[in-house]
C-alpha cells in the first residue's frame, strides 16, 4: 500500500497496549507519519491540534467520550 498524496497524521490512543503497538508498527510499514502515542494519563488534548487521525485503541468508554 502506497502512502496518500495528503501526509496523514495519527494519533494512537492506547498505545502502550498490544493492539496499539501492532498499530503503530502497521503505519509506519506504510509510511505513516504518527505525530502522537498516548495512553491513561497522558494528555490527550496536547496532540490533537497535530492530529487529523485519531485511533483510539484505550478502552470502549474513552472511545465514546472522544466522539
Amino acid at each position: 500500500m502506497s502512502p496518500p498524496n495528503m501526509p496523514l497524521k495519527i494519533l494512537i490512543n492506547g498505545a502502550k497496549g498490544r493492539m496499539g503497538q501492532a498499530l503503530a508498527a502497521a503505519a509506519r510499514e506504510c509510511g505513516l507519519e504518527i505525530c502522537g502515542a498516548t495512553d491513561v494519563g497522558d494528555d490527550l488534548a496536547a496532540f490533537l491540534p497535530a492530529a487529523n487521525i485519531i485511533v483510539d485503541f484505550s478502552s470502549p468508554e474513552a472511545t465514546h467520550r472522544l466522539l
